[in-house]
């Protein structure tokens, strides 16, 4: 039974990757031309540095060579300009960090002016008020005077 289903796996992945594409359509050597450009990195030494890894080469190069490259993200190696990519954006994240705190300072500070004029406001509402009441006391005042002084010119 197990051999069975295991043929009829391996015949349909053929099915599906080969059998589409005619024998002489099919790439007989590979698109990259690089192998000497691999072997060239291999060779040369910088002084003052480590000799490169065969992995770091074989990312170089294809990585120069390639547009989209699912090779080193399949088996998992960042290339160099990802990295860079990556440093360029945890910069930028922690530019933005900063001016937010910045923005949320700011932001706090006219909260607290706003607390400290709505406090101001009260007091001059109150003053205000207040100055009405006297206002209309003196005038109270004022007019029962009034009254008096015209009741003391009417009798005599």
């Amino acid at each position: 039974m197990m051999k069975y289903v295991v043929r009829q796996q391996r015949y349909w992945l053929k099915h599906e990757f080969f059998d589409p594409f005619p024998l002489h359509l099919v790439r007989k050597t590979s698109r990259i031309k690089s192998t000497t450009e691999m072997e060239n990195q291999l060779s040369t030494l910088i002084e003052g540095e480590p000799p490169k890894s065969a992995t770091k080469v074989v990312a170089d190069v294809l990585d120069k060579n390639t547009k989209k490259n699912q090779f080193l993200q399949n088996v998992s190696i960042q290339t160099a300009q990802r990295m860079f990519d990556l440093q360029n954006v945890e910069a930028e994240l922690e530019v933005e960090k900063r001016a937010n705190a910045e923005l949320r300072s700011i932001v706090n500070k006219q909260r607290e002016q706003m607390a400290d004029l709505s406090k101001q406001v009260q007091e001059t509402e109150q003053a205000r008020i207040k100055n009405q009441e006297e206002n209309k006391k003196k005038q109270a005042e004022l007019e029962a005077k009034l009254e008096l002084l015209l009741g003391q010119n009417r009798a005599s």
